[in-house]
Formats: C-alpha cells, structure tokens, sequence
C-alpha cells in the first residue's frame, strides 16, 4: 500500500521551514541557488505565470516509506521524463522534480498529471505556517504506470503465451525387422532448430518479503511463480541412418520419423535478480509427455529398397517428463511483460509402430525400437497479469 500526505492548507512542523533553507537543499546539484523556485504539488504547476524565471523544483508528494518514495520516483520519471529526487527529512521523504529550466517544462507536467494530490503552491521566500495537526494520508495508488494502466496487486495471476523454436534428440534405437535382422537406427539431424514449439500457462506470481518493482536497485530472489504449462513440440522429425544389422557398414539405408510431443507440466520459476524492469529467473518442473511418432525407411536415393522397405503406423506413448531451464523477462508496465526463455526437456521414452506396411520382405518379425528423446527449445513469451 502506498501512503502520501496530502496537503490542504496544513503542512507538518518536521518537514517544511522557510522557503529560502529549503530551496538551498532541494536538489543535489544546485546546492546554493538562491533564485530556486518550489511549487507545492502537480495540479499547482498550471498556475506558473509566463516570464517566470527558473530553475523550478515541483515538490510531487510525502511519504512515510523510502520504499514506497521510490516506487514513486520511478514512475514520475518513467511518465515525465525529468529528473526525479527523494529528499529525507526527518520522518518522512520527500519526492521532488526538478530542476525544470523553463515554464513549458513544468506547465507539461501538469498537462499530462493524473496524480491526484490536492496541494497549494507557495512564492518564493514566503515562510509556511506550521501547524502541529498531522499530516492528512492518501491511502489510494498515487499514480498509474507510463502506459497509465492501473497497477496491479504485488501477488497476481499470469497468463502464458509463447511461441518459438526447437530442437530434437534422440538417442539409438534397435529395430526388429525379421527373425534374423535388426536394424541400428542412428540420427544424423540433431542440434538442428527446425522444430516448432509453443506454449499455454497459467501461474500466480507471488512476490517475497521487500520487494519493490521498477527499482534502480538491484533486489534478489524477489518473487515465485508456481505455473501450469502445456507444451506442443511438431512439424519436424527424427533422421538419420539404417544400419542394417547393426552394423555401420551395411549403411544404405535412412529413416524419417515424423514426431509430435504434447506435455502437461507443473512448473516453478524462481526471480532470482531484478532492476527496473529487468528480471533474470530460474524454471524447473515435472509432468507429462505425450510422444507420437511414425516410422519409413527408403534407400539413399529416396527408393524404397526392394528388400525392405517399412512405412508403420503412427504410434503415440505416455511417458513422465521433467524440464529445467532459465530467462529474461522486461515488465512494460504493471499489466504487460516479454520473456525470452531457454527450456531443456526430457520428454522420457518413444517408441516406433509395430504395425504397417512392409513392402516385399518374407516373414517380417518387427520389434519397435526405444529412443530417449530430449528437447532443447527458444521461447518468446507475453505474460498478461490479471
């Protein structure tokens, strides 16, 4: 929750004094400058008459948490683009904006202002009546983010899209062709990225003890997300040689193996470090595949063999699958984010058809072959917080 002070009239002893001490150390840079002059809240800023000269200093709000006066740095900064300081008084901070060197510049802070503070403006060396009433707090948000879409709630559902690219591996497989005959099936097309890959998720980000988004302080381990993910692996294949026999000598033929991977994945990703926008996180989990593969074979030339030549049935298996993995993740706001994710998978075991065609060969005996099968995909995602 965001705490403010809301100026009406009554100020509070600690933080204000005479306009001349506090203009000599609103702003880091310009210790001395006795010509500063201080406006007293963003709605005041319209009311800068033409010819004024400056610099100007835009006091924007007070807070009791230097958490919350940065989160509120950063988001003027992010809207206005001007510089942007908290200044520690006592007990409270207070956020200032400046220094502005023309009266263009402060009156577009309050052409573009949604910020409702209701604050009065003061002239130059003009001293503040103290009062000791406290100081009257807004409990609401302050202040959208640049997008002017209102925040969320620091713990929140995530919807999961990503789109991207892979690659298979599989390791040998043995394949039972006859009584007599089985085949080493080798695969010559892995590490080559021609699988396509997407995803579907759900999770709830779920952000630990101090964590304060969009700060220019680097925060560690700042949040969790246990996810439910689908996952869909296709429009490639496995291929590579036949080695009849097993052995490699008798290599004439090749194979193709049509492959689609289906998987239901329970996942959790881990913030390991944030700045500003920017998020690197750690993902791992378990779940589910569902691998269907098909199986031909020909010779070099692309000819069935006259011998032997298979073309089997697609075939789906059920086998567990884990996951593990890393990305980069930039927030555009508190609604919108990208992710750039890497994703290794080991999607357990495929196996090929036991039934199909089998062209000209006596007696055929087939015994599907077993393969391992992993994945290693890009993604690219868009988070949605809702």
């Amino acid at each position: 929750m965001r705490w403010a002070i809301s100026y009406t009239g009554i100020l509070s002893a600690s933080m204000f004094v005479a306009f001349s001490s506090f203009a000599s150390n609103i702003h880091p840079n310009n210790p001395s400058n006795s010509h500063a002059k201080v406006i007293y809240g963003l709605s005041n800023t319209q009311h800068v008459k033409e010819g004024a000269n400056g610099p100007f200093y835009v006091q924007a709000a007070t807070f009791k948490d230097i958490k919350n006066a940065s989160l509120y740095k950063q988001q003027l900064r992010k809207k206005f683009h001007q510089p942007v300081t908290v200044k520690a008084t006592s007990k409270y901070y207070v956020v200032i904006i400046g220094p502005l060197n023309s009266v263009a510049e402060v009156r577009a802070l309050s052409s573009s202002s949604h910020v409702p503070l209701n604050t009065m403006a003061h002239e130059p060396n003009r001293t503040v009546h103290v009062s000791k009433d406290k100081p009257k707090i807004n409990t609401k948000v302050i202040i959208g983010d640049k997008d002017g879409v209102e925040p969320t709630a620091p713990n929140h559902i995530d919807i999961i899209g990503a789109l991207g690219f892979a690659s298979l591996s599989a390791s040998d497989g043995y394949l039972g062709v006859t009584s007599s005959e089985t085949d080493r099936l080798v695969q010559t097309n892995n590490n080559q990225w021609d699988t396509f890959a997407a995803q579907l998720g759900v999770g709830y980000v779920y952000h630990l003890r101090h964590y304060n988004p969009f700060s220019d302080h680097v925060q560690w381990f700042t949040a969790i997300e246990p996810e439910l993910n689908g996952y869909y692996l296709g429009q490639s294949s496995i291929k590579g040689d036949v080695w009849r026999f097993s052995d490699p000598a008798f290599n004439e033929m090749t194979f193709n193996m049509p492959i689609r991977s289906y998987r239901l994945m329970v996942d959790g990703a881990l913030t390991v470090v944030s700045k500003r926008q920017y998020s690197l996180y750690a993902k791992g989990g378990i779940g589910n595949a569902w691998n269907r593969v098909g199986y031909r074979d020909a010779d070099r030339s692309s000819i069935p063999c006259a011998d032997q030549f298979l073309d089997l049935n697609s075939n789906t298996r059920s086998s567990f699958a884990w996951e593990v993995g890393g990305g980069f993740f930039y927030a555009f706001n508190n609604r919108f984010a990208l992710s750039i994710e890497y994703l290794y998978a080991d999607l357990g075991s495929v196996e090929t058809p036991g039934t199909g065609f089998t062209g000209t060969i006596t007696a055929p005996v087939l015994v599907p072959a077993s393969f391992n099968l992993t994945s290693q995909a890009a993604l690219f995602g868009l988070h949605v917080a809702i």
